[in-house]
């Protein structure tokens, strides 16, 4: 998302599904067979009107924790599905440009404003905050800079490589994951938490065959789940990346693909166990919810 004005969001998706119907030459070509298992979203909880745009999800003891991804109020949203209940936690001296990322270790939580649809945002934030503080009605944040220091910068709303919505805690840093509109790939990028202001270079570009919303790393399974949609017709198609990490390192060699049954702009993604939650933005493809992907067996197991 970008600041300025911008068309109601029903009346934006109505014409780019209509778009897409008729351009099918905009589908990748570099597309990679799913597994033949599709996996099959079951919703748990509606998020409107409160998180109409739910973009980043983690939890924290039995609360989950998520954000509007733009322009919104500068607050967290948290949910506790057990109760059925919700309510937020304002942060101080954040400001929501473009939200698009949570990321969590066992002291903080991180909030990554990384949004970049136009391509020529060259600073980006990170938010510290302290998990202790977060049973308060409102916390103070560290606020840190960061960018890409090894590509080049300009205006191509969504025909560029240097969008970014997902992030996920692995081994002591933050993984970045590029959204990549014009090659349809991502790249790595590492974040340290604690400096002041960071200028980061690629540490891996994985072929993802579409546009990646949301990562999440499971140290139980060592495995990175990646969630994203297709670009042209096949934003139809969402789908989930599971790669396992062996010694530290990402074996994208051995990565799965799974399809989802379920359409829609689903923005984040959270281990729980065996198990997958998902969010997803309210569009003429579906409400905003949160909803439980069941993992086969075979998804877990490393080859």
């Amino acid at each position: 998302m970008t600041p300025g004005q911008k068309l109601p969001k029903t009346k934006l998706y109505a014409a780019l599904v209509a778009l897409l119907l008729t351009l099918s030459g905009c589908a990748s070509t570099a597309y990679v067979q799913a597994q033949s298992e599709r996996l099959v979203p079951v919703k748990l909880r509606s998020l409107g009107p409160q998180l109409q745009e739910s973009s980043g999800l983690a939890q924290i003891d039995d609360l989950l924790w998520s954000m509007n991804d733009s322009d919104g109020a500068p607050e967290l949203v948290w949910i506790d599905l057990e109760a059925d209940r919700s309510g937020s936690v304002a942060l101080n001296g954040a400001t929501n440009f473009d939200w698009e990322a949570l990321a969590s270790n066992d002291e903080q939580l991180f909030l990554l404003d990384c949004g970049n649809n136009r391509g020529d945002r060259i600073w980006l934030q990170l938010y510290s905050i302290d998990r202790a503080e977060l049973k308060q009605g409102e916390v103070d944040v560290v606020a840190s800079d960061f960018r890409y220091a090894d590509v080049p910068y300009e205006v191509a709303r969504r025909a560029h490589n240097n969008d970014c919505e997902a992030a996920a805690w692995v081994n002591d840093r933050i993984w970045l994951f590029t959204k990549n509109w014009q090659d349809q790939q991502t790249r790595i990028y590492k974040l340290t938490p604690g400096l002041e202001r960071q200028q980061l270079i690629t540490q891996q570009s994985l072929n993802v065959a579409g546009l990646i919303t949301g990562a999440d790393y499971s140290s139980e399974h060592q495995m990175l789940a990646l969630l994203g949609y297709g670009k042209g017709v096949r934003v139809l198609q969402p789908f989930i990346w599971l790669a396992p990490l062996i010694d530290g390192e990402l074996r994208w060699e051995e990565a799965k693909r799974y399809e989802l049954t379920l359409s829609g702009q689903w923005e984040a993604i959270l281990w729980q166990g065996d198990q997958l939650l998902l969010t997803r933005e309210e569009s003429i493809l579906g409400d905003a919810q949160v909803a439980r992907v069941q993992l086969p067996v075979a998804a877990l197991n490393h080859q």
